[in-house]
């Protein structure tokens, strides 16, 4: 069993995307239920990551939206193997949290699923500031009282460096980084700094995070599937295999050759480092504890 703890659908008739640009190629148009589908069906370009039937599926809010929670409804009331939504909630809005998660969650429900944790791209445009101030840390207890995942999209070291202190002020929230807070793959030097960056995030608990967004930049096969092993070795000494989760980043992985290419690299690299069980816990047991899922021991 693989749980993908990672994966959009989008539908820009509906809900207004920011990010996505015409410049964005493949990404740009519909992505709902047929190619979700498709997604994890196709064990020959997913190979070790997704097997058909025996891949379920994480979607994560695409945009800071509440219309952006029925497009992924839409899209787990036709697939079975949706498992869970993360939802976007106005954090910074502490007020207004509670309603909006209970929103979500009739109409996930409705879908024959359910809320999981809750994430927002807001400090992508406002900077890393965003995680500290006050209103947004006090959305972060309602996520906490709510009992749901805290997904962090740090995008930059100064965002990596705001995280230690924030997990401080919440033992109890489970927070995700996502995307292992962006390794700059390739680069010694800044590679060193993300992580001395990241080592004080993973020294809490109650923090995991996500093997998924280590896309290629342009090198050749094997020299890029050696940077992924660095990042994944550094990833396991910092986390160990029961705080790690895969995550294929589809279909934002369509502008770096598919997702074929990173989950490969990673599995490759887990399967180099790790055994039987703890291998089973970074494809499908951590995100089962991380997200209330059903626990699958094959």
């Amino acid at each position: 069993m693989i749980v993908d703890t990672h994966a959009h659908v989008w539908d820009p008739a509906r809900v207004r995307y920011p990010w996505l640009r015409p410049s964005m190629g493949p990404l740009v148009g519909t992505f709902g239920y047929p190619d979700l589908a498709a997604h994890l069906d196709d064990e020959h370009e997913l190979e070790a990551c997704d097997r058909g039937e025996h891949v379920r599926a994480v979607l994560v809010q695409a945009a800071d939206d509440p219309r952006d929670v029925e497009v992924m409804a839409d899209v787990a009331a036709d697939e079975p193997r949706v498992a869970g939504l993360v939802v976007w909630a106005p954090v910074d809005r502490p007020e207004l949290v509670e309603g909006e998660v209970e929103r979500a969650g009739v109409i996930a429900a409705d879908a024959g699923t359910r809320v999981v944790g809750v994430r927002t791209m807001q400090h992508r445009d406002e900077g890393a500031a965003w995680l500290t101030r006050p209103e947004t840390d006090a959305g972060l207890a309602v996520v906490d009282a709510l009992g749901l995942a805290y997904e962090c999209l740090v995008t930059t070291p100064d965002g990596l460096a705001q995280l230690p202190a924030v997990v401080e002020r919440h033992p109890g929230l489970r927070f995700v980084v996502d995307h292992l807070g962006r390794p700059p793959l390739g680069d010694a030097d800044a590679l060193a700094h993300w992580r001395a960056l990241l080592a004080p995030v993973a020294q809490h608990p109650g923090v995991v995070a996500k093997l998924s967004g280590l896309f290629p930049r342009g090198v050749p096969g094997r020299e890029y599937a050696d940077q992924v092993r660095e990042v994944v070795d550094v990833a396991l000494e910092l986390f160990g295999p029961r705080r790690l989760m895969l995550g294929s980043a589809w279909p934002v992985s369509l502008l770096h050759g598919g997702p074929a290419v990173a989950c490969v690299a990673v599995d490759a690299a887990l399967q180099a480092a790790l055994g039987h069980d703890d291998l089973h816990d970074v494809r499908a047991g951590t995100a089962s504890d991380v997200y209330g899922l059903a626990r699958v021991t094959s």
